[in-house]
């Protein structure tokens, strides 16, 4: 009984070992990687929504830039005409009257002064005669005319400034040709240079002649997303099963470079809140300075303008400092799209290397885009300047956040190829299909902007 009780445990031990064995563990093995692709899929889905959810923010602070920046005119409306935001203000019944207020009052002390600086002429006459009472008339007389210059040279520099930024938003936009490439777009762009299913469309495999098409209107994958009026939102893409099957006919969401996207957001976010900040600041500085100027102009029989001096350069300034980040933003918007779509290879060995390189370039230009209202500061009135900076603590501190955050992703960036290695690619475990689906025509769509080039074909 023994022996038949060996033999038939032999017998069910080879069968497991040649036969089950390896059923179990081939089922066990997809069963593991069936896990792992689900496991990526989710975190890419998370990723990308974070990352989606971020650029929504970007987009909302690029906005308001064009709002606070004058260089939107439909966004506000007074008295039936549409208007920039500074002249919307100080267009307000409120600040004349306040203005009006304060002439009266600066008028009242105009007069003070100039008898308390005739009494002194008088009192000199019989002595060295240092206060003539010619040059207390002429001085009263400057008073007078400086109290009616005061309100033509705000409106002056205020129809000076919008048509000097319209203009140059105009030739820049024309000489970029961006299409409405917003910084959302970009930063999007960036981070889906290898996330295309056709692999020839990725910037890690694609020849020298597809490489100058990433990006542009002759991308027939991006188009849809950065030209055509599609949304890239996740919650756009999953809104109906249409949108969401041409979106993965067209990306993995693997493929997309999530983390350096999401970083470079955040330091985005951060540095235009900074950038919009100033600009409030400038709005409310320009208003306390047109209001008390008649204070000002009340001064100059005493020290014979030098104050009235001071409080113009300062206003001038103020005003034309606002070019500073337009003009910026702008340069930073024709420059940031070439950085971003894979034209410019830092490097052909280290995938990696290219995308913290490009996060440089758009936390630098960004960073940029901030300090250049100082830049102009410093041409116009170098002293103001140096009283803002030692002042701009709140725009210093949100700089200050967005640089930390930088060089953390640098940092962790540079101990992974350190760690992990050469890689390929910017984002790992995206497909490499070389068919794709066709795209589908009823995908909802948030319409065409203006001027957009026809659709490439695939």
């Amino acid at each position: 009984m023994s022996g038949f009780t060996e033999v038939l445990s032999r017998i069910l031990t080879s069968i497991f070992e040649k036969v089950l064995a390896p059923i179990l563990e081939a089922f066990l093995k997809s069963m593991i990687n069936l896990a792992v692709k689900l496991l990526k899929d989710v975190f890419a889905w998370v990723e990308y929504y974070l990352f989606t959810t971020l650029l929504s923010v970007v987009k909302f602070l690029d906005q308001a830039f064009e709002f606070f920046a004058g260089t939107d005119r439909g966004l506000v409306i007074s008295e039936g005409k549409s208007t920039t935001l500074i002249q919307a203000v100080f267009g307000m019944s409120a600040i004349h009257k306040l203005f009006v207020m304060f002439t009266a009052v600066g008028i009242a002390l105009a007069i003070i002064f100039s008898v308390i600086q005739t009494a002194k002429s008088m009192s000199s006459m019989t002595l060295e005669d240092k206060y003539p009472i010619s040059t207390v008339l002429k001085t009263a007389m400057k008073t007078a005319i400086s109290f009616a210059i005061i309100p033509l040279l705000c409106t002056f520099l205020l129809q000076l400034s919008s048509t000097l930024i319209n203009v140059f938003d105009e030739a820049v936009g024309e000489a970029t040709g961006q299409g409405g490439l917003t910084i959302d777009k970009v930063l999007w762009l960036d981070a889906s240079l290898n996330a295309a299913n056709n692999p020839s469309w990725n910037v890690n495999s694609a020849n020298a002649e597809v490489l100058q098409k990433i990006g542009t209107t002759e991308d027939p994958y991006r188009y849809d997303y950065l030209y055509g009026g599609y949304s890239y939102m996740y919650t756009d893409i999953t809104k109906n099963s249409s949108n969401e099957s041409n979106f993965k006919g067209l990306f993995s969401y693997v493929g997309f470079d999530n983390i350096l996207g999401i970083v470079s957001a955040v330091v985005v976010i951060l540095i235009l809140t900074a950038v919009l900040i100033a600009f409030i600041r400038r709005i409310f500085e320009l208003i306390v300075l047109y209001v008390v100027g008649p204070m000002f102009a009340a001064t100059m029989p005493l020290d014979e303008g030098k104050m009235y001096k001071k409080w113009k350069d300062t206003f001038i300034s103020k005003f034309f400092a606002g070019f500073g980040p337009i003009i910026g933003m702008r340069l930073y918007m024709s420059v940031l799209p070439i950085i971003c779509s894979g034209k410019i290879m830092f490097t052909t060995q280290n995938g990696m290397l290219n995308s913290i390189i490009q996060l440089l370039f758009v936390i630098g230009g960004a960073y940029t885009v901030y300090k250049s209202q100082s830049l102009f500061m410093k041409i116009l009135n170098p002293e103001a300047a140096m009283q803002e900076e030692m002042n701009s603590g709140m725009g210093m501190m949100l700089a200050g956040f967005a640089g930390s955050a930088a060089m953390g992703a640098v940092g962790a960036g540079i101990g992974g190829m350190m760690g992990g290695g050469q890689k390929g690619g910017k984002g790992g475990g995206q497909k490499t299909s070389d068919s794709f689906e066709q795209k589908n025509n009823d995908s909802n769509s948030s319409g065409n902007e203006a001027n957009i080039p026809a659709k490439p074909s695939e």
